[in-house]
């Protein structure tokens, strides 16, 4: 397969203020995203999705839309009960919508 690799930048009033996104394709549908302020990386976050029907082969007469992702969010106003908590979600998708 072909890995593909996407940038985007939405810039707001000023360059301290852009936000950037970079990302691409893993193996077997999966995708990957970075994304974060361009002043202040400390507000970044890493999302990883892998659509379960491709990953486990099925053919499209059986797919049921399962969609798994991971997130990794690094952001001072995250709210943590303690400085050991992990900042990782996981969601897993049925159908069309979280």
């Amino acid at each position: 397969g072909k890995l593909g690799l996407s940038a985007q930048i939405d810039f707001d009033e000023n360059f301290e203020d852009a936000r950037v996104k970079i990302g691409g394709d893993i193996v077997g549908g999966a995708r990957w995203s970075f994304g974060g302020n361009v002043n202040d990386i400390s507000g970044s976050r890493l999302e990883i999705e892998i659509p379960l029907d491709d990953f486990l082969k099925l053919s499209e007469e059986d797919w049921l839309n399962i969609l798994l992702n991971f997130t990794y969010v690094n952001s001072p106003e995250t709210v943590k009960t303690d400085e050991n908590q992990i900042h990782w979600e996981g969601k897993l998708k049925f159908g069309g919508s979280w």
